[in-house]
């Protein structure tokens, strides 16, 4: 078990970095930022709770991305 949470931890962390690399214009993304520029938006990151979404969290904010963290169970918010 503790293997797994090793690998997920690893799963969330490298997602938001592959989601960044795809919305690059070379990967045929539209060319945003996730951190922005002066004068441009922030990108929006949308997680689900969990623990790939705890770390997605984690490395989104640090990115400078605008996080959104969702899920079904209010409780698991808090």
């Amino acid at each position: 078990m503790p293997l797994l949470v090793l690998m997920l931890e690893v799963a969330g962390r490298s997602s938001i970095q592959a989601g960044a690399t795809s919305l690059e214009m070379i990967a045929g993304g539209k060319g945003m930022l996730l951190p922005g520029v002066s004068g441009v938006r922030r990108g929006r990151v949308t997680i689900r709770v969990g623990t790939v979404g705890l770390h997605a969290c984690v490395v989104g904010v640090g990115f400078g991305a605008d996080v959104t963290i969702v899920d079904i169970n209010p409780l698991r918010l808090a």
